[in-house]
């Protein structure tokens, strides 16, 4: 019987290359938070995880993996997010394949090393190198006599330095040249580069690939370990059933947020704040600061003088007014415990869609920005619209409501990209952003019917 194979791929290996190895897998987009769960859960006889989202969605959990091997699926990993998720459950049954995989367990690379730039689906355009193949190719380059150790290194360090998205060949060589690096030695490496540079992660795909083609690594796997349905992976299965299939860089639109995105300004005030706390609260946990009942009470207390909430019941109504239970109060105090200890100490990052939410809660926002959101929802099915606010058949609107974004929201139409100003605000890509700004446009436009003003 053949085996159902799912394999989530995009921009390390492209999708002829997958046919080209498993003309009948389910190929299907990088992996976001749910879709290795979905697909066990589906049936699958193997998953073969290569790629995944994680900057702007939330990235697989550890756990939908876990419970995939659990039913029986075989796990693969490689190349980028797969190589990732491997390392880290191994122990568990997960499979890792291929050079980066191996590099990230001895601990020469970390997850930031496997990051990459590129464009949307389906082609996954690549626009930057990641450290991982920098990394490989130098000690080839190296190997073959092209540079010496010390040049090696010094280009590496260089490459490391370079944000992930503005990495390239050209980039790095110049950073080396000002680095104060061996001219001759950089010139020669330039020169090797275009038949010498490696891209691993794109081998270890295709080595992973051919791995399951032969089939003679196919196996149903046992679970040595026991799975605790915690309340968040159970919540988590039921967002994922609720969410259905839709596109990756929307089924993570959560509507509150989105509103705040809609307004430049708010947004770019709370997500500085955000990115801040994160980072304090992301140093807190690297210095193993253990969040106690007596800290979450101290913590808790503060709060709730910074809110006003005298009473008891006056929590319960704030929770009520914020769609907040006492479980997720516990959470968000916890979150703001760990950021104040680090913004005493100093930083450290992680996903900002939580903490600019929570901002929004505590700056007595949320309510209204909820009714509006579910306002604009029922204006939108009301009207027969489809998600990007399209009537449905009918052609795609032209520019009009992202120049009135750009003139009522941003304030400028000069020197903006639509892509640079997706991303300053916080949506996956530029197709989001504008599905989003129509959205608001009629809105807007229909809001002298539906009596809802702006949130305050």
């Amino acid at each position: 019987m053949t085996a159902h194979v799912v394999v989530f791929a995009g921009p390390s290996v492209a999708a002829e290359v997958v046919r080209r190895w498993l003309p009948d897998a389910d190929l299907r987009p990088p992996a976001s938070r749910g879709d290795v769960w979905r697909a066990g859960r589906d049936g699958a006889d193997v998953v073969a995880l290569i790629d995944g989202y994680y900057e702007h969605v939330p990235p697989v959990w550890h756990k939908e993996i876990l419970d995939a091997l659990r039913r029986g699926c075989q796990v693969f990993g490689s190349s980028s997010m797969g190589a990732i998720r491997a390392a880290e459950l191994a122990p568990f049954g997960m499979i890792g394949v291929g050079t980066v995989y191996e590099l990230m367990t001895q601990g020469v690379i970390d997850d930031a090393d496997v990051s990459v730039a590129h464009g949307p689906a389906p082609d996954h355009r690549v626009m930057s190198t990641p450290f991982a193949n920098v990394h490989v190719t130098l000690w080839a380059a190296w190997r073959a006599g092209v540079v010496d150790a010390s040049v090696r290194d010094l280009v590496l360090a260089c490459a490391r330095s370079i944000f992930y998205a503005e990495r390239t060949y050209p980039a790095i060589l110049a950073a080396a040249n000002d680095a104060g690096a061996d001219a001759e030695s950089v010139a020669l490496l330039a020169a090797w580069l275009p038949t010498g540079a490696l891209d691993q992660k794109r081998l270890d795909a295709e080595e992973l690939l051919g791995r399951i083609a032969t089939g003679d690594t196919i196996r149903r796997p046992t679970a040595a370990f026991s799975l605790n349905e915690t309340r968040h992976f159970t919540a988590m299965c039921d967002e994922e059933l609720s969410l259905g299939d839709s596109h990756a860089s929307d089924r993570f639109a959560h509507p509150i947020l989105e509103e705040v995105q809609l307004r430049p300004q708010l947004y770019g005030e709370l997500i500085e704040v955000a990115r801040t706390d994160l980072l304090a609260a992301e140093h807190a946990r690297n210095h193993g600061v253990v969040v106690t009942q007596q800290l979450l009470d101290e913590a808790s207390d503060e709060l709730r003088r910074q809110l006003g909430l005298a009473s008891r019941l006056d929590v319960e109504r704030w929770l009520a007014h914020n769609q907040l239970d006492w479980d997720a109060y516990g959470d968000l105090v916890e979150r703001r415990l760990l950021a104040h200890w680090g913004h005493r100490n100093i930083r450290g990052e992680r996903d900002l869609r939580e903490a600019v939410i929570d901002l929004v809660r505590i700056r007595g926002r949320y309510a209204g920005f909820v009714e509006r959101a579910t306002a604009k929802a029922e204006m939108l099915r009301s009207s027969g619209l489809d998600e990007a606010g399209v009537m449905t058949h009918a052609p795609t609107p032209a520019d009009g409501p992202l120049d009135w974004f750009l003139s009522e929201r941003v304030g400028s139409t000069n020197d903006v990209t639509l892509a640079d100003l997706a991303s300053s605000l916080g949506f996956a890509d530029a197709q989001a952003l504008t599905r989003a700004v129509r959205r608001e446009h009629l809105f807007e436009m229909s809001e002298q019917n539906t009596g809802v003003t702006d949130a305050p």
